[in-house]
Protein backbone atom coordinates (compact mmCIF):
# COMPACT_ATOMS: atom_id res chain seq x y z
CA UNK A 1 0.00 0.00 0.00
CA UNK A 2 1.33 3.49 -0.78
CA UNK A 3 2.42 6.04 1.97
CA UNK A 4 -0.35 8.32 1.19
CA UNK A 5 -3.09 5.69 2.01
CA UNK A 6 -1.13 4.54 5.20
CA UNK A 7 -1.32 8.08 6.12
CA UNK A 8 -5.25 7.98 6.41
CA UNK A 9 -5.86 5.03 7.60
CA UNK A 10 -3.83 6.43 10.74
CA UNK A 11 -5.09 9.48 10.68
CA UNK A 12 -8.88 7.54 10.55
CA UNK A 13 -7.81 5.36 14.15
CA UNK A 14 -6.69 8.37 15.14
CA UNK A 15 -9.49 11.01 14.24
CA UNK A 16 -12.35 7.89 15.23
CA UNK A 17 -10.64 6.76 18.49
CA UNK A 18 -10.40 10.43 20.03
CA UNK A 19 -13.57 11.33 18.71
CA UNK A 20 -14.94 10.45 22.24
CA UNK A 21 -12.60 12.77 24.01
CA UNK A 22 -13.68 15.51 21.91
CA UNK A 23 -17.14 15.01 23.02
CA UNK A 24 -16.46 15.14 26.73
CA UNK A 25 -14.31 17.96 26.20
CA UNK A 26 -16.39 19.95 24.40
CA UNK A 27 -20.53 19.09 25.39
CA UNK A 28 -22.05 22.78 24.80
CA UNK A 29 -20.34 22.28 21.29
CA UNK A 30 -20.47 19.24 19.30
CA UNK A 31 -20.24 20.13 15.99
CA UNK A 32 -16.26 19.52 16.74
CA UNK A 33 -16.83 16.10 17.23
CA UNK A 34 -19.04 15.69 14.41
CA UNK A 35 -16.27 17.43 12.35
CA UNK A 36 -13.94 14.77 13.72
CA UNK A 37 -15.80 11.54 13.08
CA UNK A 38 -16.61 12.76 9.42
CA UNK A 39 -13.12 13.31 8.50
CA UNK A 40 -12.49 10.04 10.62
CA UNK A 41 -14.83 7.91 8.26
CA UNK A 42 -13.87 9.97 5.02
CA UNK A 43 -10.11 8.59 5.93
CA UNK A 44 -10.89 5.36 6.76
CA UNK A 45 -12.97 4.79 3.51
CA UNK A 46 -9.63 5.88 1.66
CA UNK A 47 -7.58 3.49 3.90
CA UNK A 48 -9.64 0.85 2.65
CA UNK A 49 -10.18 1.52 -0.84
CA UNK A 50 -6.29 1.75 -1.26
CA UNK A 51 -6.38 -1.25 1.02
CA UNK A 52 -8.21 -2.87 -1.63
CA UNK A 53 -6.85 -1.86 -4.62
CA UNK A 54 -3.36 -2.88 -3.91
CA UNK A 55 -3.49 -5.51 -1.03
CA UNK A 56 -6.49 -7.25 -1.96
CA UNK A 57 -5.47 -10.69 0.37
CA UNK A 58 -4.50 -8.52 2.99
CA UNK A 59 -8.57 -10.15 4.29
CA UNK A 60 -7.62 -13.53 3.82
CA UNK A 61 -5.30 -15.96 5.63
CA UNK A 62 -2.64 -14.73 8.11
CA UNK A 63 -3.36 -11.45 7.15
CA UNK A 64 -7.26 -11.84 8.17
CA UNK A 65 -6.04 -13.70 11.39
CA UNK A 66 -4.42 -11.12 12.68
CA UNK A 67 -7.31 -8.19 11.33
CA UNK A 68 -9.79 -10.21 13.40
CA UNK A 69 -7.71 -10.46 16.62
CA UNK A 70 -6.43 -7.35 16.16
CA UNK A 71 -10.35 -6.06 16.06
CA UNK A 72 -10.96 -8.46 19.39
CA UNK A 73 -8.63 -6.72 21.23
CA UNK A 74 -9.42 -3.06 20.26
CA UNK A 75 -13.15 -3.80 21.10
CA UNK A 76 -12.50 -5.77 24.44
CA UNK A 77 -10.39 -2.60 25.46
CA UNK A 78 -13.19 -0.23 24.68
CA UNK A 79 -15.37 -2.58 26.95
CA UNK A 80 -13.32 -3.12 29.65
CA UNK A 81 -12.27 0.25 29.66
CA UNK A 82 -16.14 1.76 29.88
CA UNK A 83 -16.72 -0.60 32.10
CA UNK A 84 -14.65 0.20 34.39
CA UNK A 85 -14.91 4.35 34.01
CA UNK A 86 -19.06 3.33 34.98
CA UNK A 87 -17.54 1.29 38.22
CA UNK A 88 -15.59 4.12 39.00
CA UNK A 89 -17.89 6.73 38.41
CA UNK A 90 -20.87 5.11 40.05
CA UNK A 91 -19.20 4.06 43.32
CA UNK A 92 -16.76 7.83 43.65
CA UNK A 93 -13.96 6.21 43.79
CA UNK A 94 -11.28 8.75 43.25
CA UNK A 95 -7.54 9.30 43.64
CA UNK A 96 -5.95 12.16 45.39
CA UNK A 97 -2.58 12.27 43.90
CA UNK A 98 -1.63 16.09 44.75
CA UNK A 99 1.80 16.03 47.59
CA UNK A 100 -0.61 17.46 50.62
CA UNK A 101 -3.56 15.17 49.52
CA UNK A 102 -5.85 18.68 49.71
CA UNK A 103 -8.45 16.70 48.10
CA UNK A 104 -8.92 14.16 50.73
CA UNK A 105 -11.44 14.33 53.43
CA UNK A 106 -9.01 15.11 56.80
CA UNK A 107 -9.49 13.21 60.11
CA UNK A 108 -11.16 15.22 62.05
CA UNK A 109 -13.94 15.75 59.68
CA UNK A 110 -14.07 11.87 59.05
CA UNK A 111 -14.48 11.87 63.38
CA UNK A 112 -17.49 14.41 62.93
CA UNK A 113 -19.38 12.05 60.33
CA UNK A 114 -18.83 8.87 62.06
CA UNK A 115 -20.62 10.56 64.98
CA UNK A 116 -24.32 11.28 62.88
CA UNK A 117 -27.03 9.24 64.01
CA UNK A 118 -29.04 9.64 60.95
CA UNK A 119 -28.56 11.02 56.92
CA UNK A 120 -27.10 14.79 57.00
CA UNK A 121 -29.12 16.47 54.65
CA UNK A 122 -27.46 19.30 52.61
CA UNK A 123 -29.75 21.90 50.80
CA UNK A 124 -27.14 24.85 48.57
CA UNK A 125 -29.49 27.88 47.12
CA UNK A 126 -27.38 28.39 44.20
CA UNK A 127 -27.77 29.28 40.90
CA UNK A 128 -26.76 27.58 37.57
CA UNK A 129 -24.26 30.61 36.80
CA UNK A 130 -22.67 30.24 40.09
CA UNK A 131 -19.67 27.94 40.88
CA UNK A 132 -20.05 27.95 44.46
CA UNK A 133 -22.42 25.01 43.55
CA UNK A 134 -20.52 23.11 41.77
CA UNK A 135 -17.49 23.58 43.89
CA UNK A 136 -19.94 22.22 46.82
CA UNK A 137 -21.41 19.36 44.72
CA UNK A 138 -17.26 18.08 44.26
CA UNK A 139 -17.16 18.21 48.31
CA UNK A 140 -20.20 16.76 48.93
CA UNK A 141 -19.11 13.95 46.76
CA UNK A 142 -15.94 13.50 48.72
CA UNK A 143 -17.62 13.04 52.17
CA UNK A 144 -19.86 10.49 50.43
CA UNK A 145 -16.69 8.61 48.75
CA UNK A 146 -15.72 8.51 52.28
CA UNK A 147 -18.82 6.63 53.07
CA UNK A 148 -20.77 9.26 55.22
CA UNK A 149 -24.12 9.12 54.91
CA UNK A 150 -24.89 12.75 53.49
CA UNK A 151 -28.20 13.78 51.11
CA UNK A 152 -27.38 16.86 48.74
CA UNK A 153 -30.24 19.00 47.23
CA UNK A 154 -28.67 21.87 45.05
CA UNK A 155 -31.85 24.04 44.35
CA UNK A 156 -31.82 27.12 42.16
CA UNK A 157 -33.33 30.24 43.28
CA UNK A 158 -34.76 31.79 40.37
CA UNK A 159 -36.76 28.18 38.88
CA UNK A 160 -37.97 27.58 42.86
CA UNK A 161 -38.48 31.17 44.46
CA UNK A 162 -41.49 29.94 46.86
CA UNK A 163 -39.16 27.60 48.37
CA UNK A 164 -35.67 30.05 48.92
CA UNK A 165 -38.27 32.49 50.51
CA UNK A 166 -39.30 29.90 52.73
CA UNK A 167 -35.98 28.94 53.62
CA UNK A 168 -35.35 32.26 54.34
CA UNK A 169 -32.62 32.80 51.87
CA UNK A 170 -31.72 36.35 50.77
CA UNK A 171 -28.90 37.63 48.73
CA UNK A 172 -26.78 38.58 52.29
CA UNK A 173 -27.88 34.99 54.27
CA UNK A 174 -25.74 32.00 53.94
CA UNK A 175 -26.81 29.14 51.04
CA UNK A 176 -25.84 26.43 52.45
CA UNK A 177 -28.22 24.99 55.10
CA UNK A 178 -27.24 21.56 56.79
CA UNK A 179 -30.62 19.52 58.63
CA UNK A 180 -29.86 16.61 61.08
CA UNK A 181 -33.36 15.32 62.17
CA UNK A 182 -35.34 18.59 63.23
CA UNK A 183 -32.42 20.62 63.75
CA UNK A 184 -30.28 22.79 61.28
CA UNK A 185 -27.23 24.79 61.15
CA UNK A 186 -25.93 27.05 57.95
CA UNK A 187 -22.42 27.44 56.34
CA UNK A 188 -21.54 30.85 54.33
CA UNK A 189 -18.85 29.07 52.36
CA UNK A 190 -18.49 25.85 50.58
CA UNK A 191 -15.48 24.60 52.12
CA UNK A 192 -14.38 21.65 54.41
CA UNK A 193 -13.96 23.46 57.12
CA UNK A 194 -17.04 25.70 57.17
CA UNK A 195 -18.99 22.65 56.87
CA UNK A 196 -17.36 20.64 59.53
CA UNK A 197 -17.31 23.61 61.70
CA UNK A 198 -21.56 24.07 60.96
CA UNK A 199 -21.92 20.07 61.87
CA UNK A 200 -19.90 20.38 65.00
CA UNK A 201 -22.51 23.44 65.73
CA UNK A 202 -25.16 20.99 64.54
CA UNK A 203 -23.98 17.73 66.70
CA UNK A 204 -23.30 20.39 70.04
CA UNK A 205 -25.64 22.26 71.77
CA UNK A 206 -28.33 24.74 69.79
CA UNK A 207 -27.40 28.21 70.32
CA UNK A 208 -30.75 30.45 71.55
CA UNK A 209 -30.02 34.04 71.42
CA UNK A 210 -32.53 35.38 74.46
CA UNK A 211 -33.71 39.42 73.62
CA UNK A 212 -34.28 41.01 77.07
CA UNK A 213 -37.79 42.79 77.05
CA UNK A 214 -39.37 45.06 79.84
CA UNK A 215 -37.84 48.19 79.56
CA UNK A 216 -39.02 49.45 76.75
CA UNK A 217 -36.28 47.64 74.33
CA UNK A 218 -36.85 47.40 70.47
CA UNK A 219 -37.77 43.16 69.27
CA UNK A 220 -36.82 41.83 66.76
CA UNK A 221 -39.70 42.90 64.60
CA UNK A 222 -41.30 45.66 61.83
CA UNK A 223 -40.26 45.94 57.90
CA UNK A 224 -40.12 49.57 58.47
CA UNK A 225 -36.45 51.47 57.83
CA UNK A 226 -36.67 51.33 61.42
CA UNK A 227 -37.95 48.03 62.74
CA UNK A 228 -35.44 44.96 63.41
CA UNK A 229 -37.22 41.85 61.25
CA UNK A 230 -33.88 41.93 58.77
CA UNK A 231 -31.95 40.91 61.84
CA UNK A 232 -33.43 38.24 63.24
CA UNK A 233 -33.68 37.20 59.49
CA UNK A 234 -30.10 37.17 59.32
CA UNK A 235 -29.63 36.03 62.63
CA UNK A 236 -31.97 32.92 61.89
CA UNK A 237 -29.94 32.45 58.77
CA UNK A 238 -26.94 32.33 60.82
CA UNK A 239 -28.27 29.22 62.40
CA UNK A 240 -29.36 31.14 65.71
CA UNK A 241 -32.38 30.18 67.56
CA UNK A 242 -34.32 33.65 68.74
CA UNK A 243 -36.51 33.55 72.37
CA UNK A 244 -37.15 36.43 74.35
CA UNK A 245 -36.96 37.30 78.25
CA UNK A 246 -38.28 39.00 80.43
CA UNK A 247 -36.06 38.96 83.59
CA UNK A 248 -38.75 39.86 86.20
CA UNK A 249 -41.80 37.34 85.26
CA UNK A 250 -39.19 34.53 84.77
CA UNK A 251 -36.33 35.24 87.42
CA UNK A 252 -33.86 33.13 85.68
CA UNK A 253 -31.94 32.97 82.76
CA UNK A 254 -32.27 29.87 81.37
CA UNK A 255 -29.66 27.44 80.61
CA UNK A 256 -29.63 27.29 76.63
CA UNK A 257 -29.01 30.91 76.59
CA UNK A 258 -25.87 31.42 74.64
CA UNK A 259 -25.99 35.11 74.84
CA UNK A 260 -28.37 37.90 76.20
CA UNK A 261 -29.23 40.89 74.04
CA UNK A 262 -30.48 44.52 76.07
CA UNK A 263 -31.02 46.64 72.15
CA UNK A 264 -31.91 50.18 73.24
CA UNK A 265 -33.65 49.80 76.36
CA UNK A 266 -35.14 52.92 77.82
CA UNK A 267 -35.63 52.51 81.57
CA UNK A 268 -33.57 51.20 84.36
CA UNK A 269 -33.24 47.37 85.15
CA UNK A 270 -34.48 46.50 89.08
CA UNK A 271 -32.17 45.74 91.49
CA UNK A 272 -33.00 41.81 91.41
CA UNK A 273 -32.34 41.62 87.12
CA UNK A 274 -28.95 43.90 87.22
CA UNK A 275 -28.03 40.83 89.81
CA UNK A 276 -29.69 37.62 88.16
CA UNK A 277 -27.02 39.24 85.31
CA UNK A 278 -24.11 39.74 87.11
CA UNK A 279 -24.49 36.20 88.38
CA UNK A 280 -25.04 35.28 84.56
CA UNK A 281 -21.56 36.82 83.89
CA UNK A 282 -19.75 35.43 86.61
CA UNK A 283 -20.12 31.72 85.16
CA UNK A 284 -19.34 32.61 81.94
CA UNK A 285 -21.91 34.57 80.35
CA UNK A 286 -22.31 36.32 77.48
CA UNK A 287 -24.03 40.07 76.97
CA UNK A 288 -24.55 42.41 74.22
CA UNK A 289 -25.71 45.71 74.86
CA UNK A 290 -26.77 48.35 72.59
CA UNK A 291 -27.38 51.64 72.95
CA UNK A 292 -28.08 54.96 71.44
CA UNK A 293 -27.60 58.87 72.42
CA UNK A 294 -30.42 60.18 74.05
CA UNK A 295 -31.89 56.83 74.97
CA UNK A 296 -30.51 56.42 79.24
CA UNK A 297 -29.11 52.77 79.17
CA UNK A 298 -30.54 50.69 81.70
CA UNK A 299 -27.49 48.60 82.29
CA UNK A 300 -25.10 51.54 82.91
CA UNK A 301 -24.29 50.23 86.49
CA UNK A 302 -23.79 46.67 85.29
CA UNK A 303 -21.35 47.80 82.85
CA UNK A 304 -19.59 50.25 84.84
CA UNK A 305 -18.46 47.47 86.88
CA UNK A 306 -16.89 46.19 84.03
CA UNK A 307 -15.00 48.75 83.00
CA UNK A 308 -17.21 50.35 80.12
CA UNK A 309 -19.62 52.73 80.16
CA UNK A 310 -22.25 54.61 77.84
CA UNK A 311 -21.32 58.44 78.62
CA UNK A 312 -23.60 61.61 77.90
CA UNK A 313 -24.10 63.35 74.60
CA UNK A 314 -24.11 62.11 71.18
CA UNK A 315 -20.69 61.43 68.83
CA UNK A 316 -21.21 63.70 65.54
CA UNK A 317 -18.75 63.28 62.19
CA UNK A 318 -19.02 66.39 60.50
CA UNK A 319 -18.55 63.74 57.01
CA UNK A 320 -21.94 62.37 57.42
CA UNK A 321 -24.22 63.94 60.44
CA UNK A 322 -26.73 65.67 58.80
CA UNK A 323 -27.27 63.49 55.59
CA UNK A 324 -30.22 62.64 54.24
CA UNK A 325 -29.13 58.54 54.64
CA UNK A 326 -28.93 59.05 58.41
CA UNK A 327 -32.58 61.37 58.80
CA UNK A 328 -30.74 64.52 58.69
CA UNK A 329 -29.22 63.54 62.83
CA UNK A 330 -26.03 63.40 64.22
CA UNK A 331 -24.13 60.28 62.94
CA UNK A 332 -20.79 58.75 62.92
CA UNK A 333 -18.77 56.45 60.93
CA UNK A 334 -16.08 53.68 61.92
CA UNK A 335 -12.51 55.40 60.82
CA UNK A 336 -10.34 52.80 62.99
CA UNK A 337 -10.84 48.97 63.96
CA UNK A 338 -8.59 47.26 66.12
CA UNK A 339 -7.04 44.13 65.69
CA UNK A 340 -9.55 42.06 67.49
CA UNK A 341 -11.14 38.67 65.68
CA UNK A 342 -14.23 40.64 65.86
CA UNK A 343 -13.19 43.58 63.16
CA UNK A 344 -9.16 42.23 62.18
CA UNK A 345 -10.82 41.65 58.54
CA UNK A 346 -13.39 44.65 58.38
CA UNK A 347 -10.40 46.82 58.08
CA UNK A 348 -8.99 46.27 55.33
CA UNK A 349 -11.87 44.90 53.84
CA UNK A 350 -12.99 49.13 53.08
CA UNK A 351 -17.02 48.23 54.07
CA UNK A 352 -18.75 50.88 54.73
CA UNK A 353 -20.06 51.04 58.97
CA UNK A 354 -22.09 53.77 59.84
CA UNK A 355 -24.06 54.87 63.03
CA UNK A 356 -26.64 57.48 63.66
CA UNK A 357 -27.12 59.06 66.94
CA UNK A 358 -23.96 57.13 68.61
CA UNK A 359 -23.40 57.50 72.20
CA UNK A 360 -20.27 57.83 72.94
CA UNK A 361 -18.48 54.45 75.16
CA UNK A 362 -16.24 55.37 77.82
CA UNK A 363 -13.61 52.99 79.38
CA UNK A 364 -13.31 53.53 82.66
CA UNK A 365 -9.64 53.92 84.17
CA UNK A 366 -9.00 51.37 87.07
CA UNK A 367 -11.55 49.18 84.82
CA UNK A 368 -14.50 48.20 86.79
CA UNK A 369 -15.02 45.73 89.99
CA UNK A 370 -15.39 42.42 88.19
CA UNK A 371 -11.94 42.47 86.61
CA UNK A 372 -11.03 41.16 83.08
CA UNK A 373 -9.94 42.87 80.04
CA UNK A 374 -11.33 45.96 78.39
CA UNK A 375 -10.50 45.89 74.56
CA UNK A 376 -11.80 49.14 72.06
CA UNK A 377 -13.30 47.22 68.31
CA UNK A 378 -13.91 50.77 66.83
CA UNK A 379 -13.69 54.35 67.43
CA UNK A 380 -14.80 57.78 64.93
CA UNK A 381 -12.89 59.89 63.03
CA UNK A 382 -10.32 62.56 64.53
CA UNK A 383 -12.72 65.06 63.14
CA UNK A 384 -15.40 64.30 65.02
CA UNK A 385 -16.69 65.69 68.57
CA UNK A 386 -19.02 64.28 71.19
CA UNK A 387 -21.50 66.90 71.37
CA UNK A 388 -23.52 67.43 74.60
CA UNK A 389 -26.86 67.45 73.54
CA UNK A 390 -27.95 64.56 72.50
CA UNK A 391 -31.54 65.46 70.22
CA UNK A 392 -29.85 68.89 69.12
CA UNK A 393 -30.18 69.52 65.43
CA UNK A 394 -27.53 72.39 65.42
CA UNK A 395 -23.93 70.33 65.79
CA UNK A 396 -21.58 72.47 65.96
CA UNK A 397 -17.92 71.95 67.18
CA UNK A 398 -17.77 74.56 69.79
CA UNK A 399 -15.55 73.77 72.60
CA UNK A 400 -16.30 70.08 72.94
CA UNK A 401 -13.94 67.13 73.58
CA UNK A 402 -12.79 66.20 69.92
CA UNK A 403 -11.43 63.40 68.49
CA UNK A 404 -11.81 59.51 68.15
CA UNK A 405 -14.77 58.71 69.94
CA UNK A 406 -15.18 54.96 71.24
CA UNK A 407 -18.55 53.31 69.09
CA UNK A 408 -17.50 49.54 70.20
CA UNK A 409 -15.76 47.94 73.20
CA UNK A 410 -15.57 44.81 74.67
CA UNK A 411 -15.08 43.31 77.87
CA UNK A 412 -13.69 39.66 78.40
CA UNK A 413 -12.71 37.19 81.47
CA UNK A 414 -11.31 33.83 82.38
CA UNK A 415 -13.98 31.48 83.93
CA UNK A 416 -12.08 28.22 83.43
CA UNK A 417 -11.72 27.39 87.34
CA UNK A 418 -15.32 28.50 87.93
CA UNK A 419 -16.93 25.25 88.57
CA UNK A 420 -20.81 25.49 87.48
CA UNK A 421 -19.45 27.58 84.57
CA UNK A 422 -21.84 28.17 81.35
CA UNK A 423 -18.58 29.05 79.43
CA UNK A 424 -15.08 29.19 79.76
CA UNK A 425 -14.75 32.95 79.30
CA UNK A 426 -17.38 35.76 80.01
CA UNK A 427 -17.63 38.61 77.32
CA UNK A 428 -19.56 41.54 77.17
CA UNK A 429 -19.88 43.57 73.93
CA UNK A 430 -21.14 47.30 73.05
CA UNK A 431 -22.47 49.14 70.71
CA UNK A 432 -22.97 52.50 70.60
CA UNK A 433 -25.65 52.58 68.29
CA UNK A 434 -28.67 49.72 68.20
CA UNK A 435 -30.14 51.14 65.32
CA UNK A 436 -27.14 50.17 63.34
CA UNK A 437 -28.76 46.75 63.43
CA UNK A 438 -31.95 48.09 62.09
CA UNK A 439 -33.26 47.48 58.83
CA UNK A 440 -31.93 50.52 57.42
CA UNK A 441 -28.80 50.36 59.18
CA UNK A 442 -28.41 46.78 57.76
CA UNK A 443 -28.26 48.01 54.59
CA UNK A 444 -24.60 48.28 54.97
CA UNK A 445 -22.77 45.83 54.80
CA UNK A 446 -20.05 47.39 57.37
CA UNK A 447 -23.10 47.29 59.63
CA UNK A 448 -24.17 44.29 59.48
CA UNK A 449 -20.76 42.22 59.50
CA UNK A 450 -19.64 44.25 62.56
CA UNK A 451 -22.98 43.00 64.06
CA UNK A 452 -22.99 39.52 63.02
CA UNK A 453 -19.66 39.06 64.05
CA UNK A 454 -19.87 40.41 67.72
CA UNK A 455 -22.79 38.26 68.30
CA UNK A 456 -21.00 35.25 67.01
CA UNK A 457 -18.12 36.45 68.72
CA UNK A 458 -20.62 36.44 72.23
CA UNK A 459 -22.10 33.11 71.50
CA UNK A 460 -18.72 31.46 70.85
CA UNK A 461 -18.74 30.93 67.18
CA UNK A 462 -15.45 31.77 67.06
CA UNK A 463 -14.15 28.72 68.22
CA UNK A 464 -11.57 27.81 65.54
CA UNK A 465 -12.04 24.01 64.72
CA UNK A 466 -8.59 23.02 63.42
CA UNK A 467 -9.43 21.16 60.30
CA UNK A 468 -5.98 19.41 59.28
CA UNK A 469 -6.04 19.51 55.70
CA UNK A 470 -3.74 21.87 53.66
CA UNK A 471 -5.02 25.03 52.40
CA UNK A 472 -5.64 25.05 48.86
CA UNK A 473 -3.04 27.07 47.30
CA UNK A 474 -4.77 28.11 43.77
CA UNK A 475 -4.97 31.04 41.53
CA UNK A 476 -8.50 31.13 39.68
CA UNK A 477 -8.99 32.39 35.87
CA UNK A 478 -13.09 32.29 35.41
CA UNK A 479 -13.79 31.65 32.18
CA UNK A 480 -17.33 31.18 30.33
CA UNK A 481 -18.59 27.97 29.63
CA UNK A 482 -17.77 28.35 25.80
CA UNK A 483 -14.39 29.51 26.76
CA UNK A 484 -13.88 26.78 29.11
CA UNK A 485 -15.13 24.06 26.45
CA UNK A 486 -12.22 25.35 24.19
CA UNK A 487 -9.74 25.45 26.07
CA UNK A 488 -10.36 21.88 27.49
CA UNK A 489 -10.82 20.95 23.87
CA UNK A 490 -6.98 22.56 22.96
CA UNK A 491 -5.46 21.18 26.03
CA UNK A 492 -6.95 17.39 26.48
CA UNK A 493 -7.73 17.13 22.17
CA UNK A 494 -6.36 19.22 19.80
CA UNK A 495 -2.37 19.34 21.79
CA UNK A 496 -2.17 15.97 22.28
CA UNK A 497 -3.11 14.76 18.68
CA UNK A 498 -0.49 17.95 17.25
CA UNK A 499 1.91 15.76 18.91
CA UNK A 500 0.88 12.44 18.19
CA UNK A 501 0.10 12.60 14.52
CA UNK A 502 3.24 13.61 13.36
CA UNK A 503 4.84 10.65 15.56
CA UNK A 504 2.82 8.36 13.97
CA UNK A 505 3.88 9.36 9.90
CA UNK A 506 7.61 9.70 11.15
CA UNK A 507 6.95 5.77 12.44
CA UNK A 508 5.21 5.04 10.09
CA UNK A 509 7.78 6.27 7.16
CA UNK A 510 10.68 4.79 8.96
CA UNK A 511 8.59 1.30 9.30
CA UNK A 512 8.11 1.32 5.63
CA UNK A 513 11.94 1.95 4.16
CA UNK A 514 13.24 -0.52 7.10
Amino acid sequence: MKTAHSMFGLLAAILLISAPVTWLTSLDEPIFAVIKIVAGLVSLAVWLRGLYVHRRGLVSGRGGVHLLVSAQLLAGVLIVGGVAIGFFEQSGTAWDMTSEQVYTVAEETRVLLDKLPETLKIEAYYGAHQGQGRVLKKLVEQLQASGADVDFELIDPSRDPKRTLAALISAESPKIILRLGKREERVRLPTEQQLAQGLQRLLGEARTLFVLRGHGEAELNGEDHAGFARLARELTGEGFTLAYLDLVKEGRIPSSAAALISLRAKTPFLEQELELISLYMEVGGRLLVAGQAGVSSGLNPLLKSHGLSFGPGVVVDPQVSGAPEVQGQPAAMVAAYTDHAVVARLAASGLRTLLSRPAPIVMLRGGGSAGGRVQPLAAASAESWVQADPLGRVMQRGDQVSGGALLAALWSDDRSKVEARRSDEARLGLLSDAGMMSNGGMVHAGNRALALNLINWLSGGDQEFAISASERRVSRLFLTRQERSRLRLLLLDALPLLFLLPGLIVWQRRRRFS
